[in-house]
């Protein structure tokens, strides 16, 4: 909601676009079949989803294997395997990814 505040633009537009599908009877009634008529609404909740994610990390248990290490970017992983965080936050700001 507060990058809608600081882009009054994207804030128009997406105004705009739920005017479109609202009934004409000034009731704001959107049924979820009006969500796919509404390509601009996913664009900003996805978007705000990859800006701030619901859960900050994901952990992932990786066991033993030359694969895995590689993939890491480590030398190897213990015999019990390891446990890995991914920021997903990070991941989602970096702009090789």
């Amino acid at each position: 909601m507060a990058n809608l505040v600081k882009h009054p633009e994207v804030q128009q537009k997406l105004r705009h676009e739920v005017d479109a599908v609202v009934d004409s009877s000034g009731l704001i009634r959107i049924q979820e079949e009006d969500l796919a008529r509404m390509p601009y609404l996913k664009a900003v909740v996805l978007e705000s989803l990859r800006r701030h994610p619901p859960v900050p990390f994901v952990l992932r248990h990786v066991m033993k294997g030359e694969d895995a290490a590689k993939a890491l970017g480590v030398p190897c992983i213990p015999d019990g395997g390891a446990t890995v965080n991914f920021l997903v936050g990070k991941i989602s700001r970096d702009p090789a990814a």
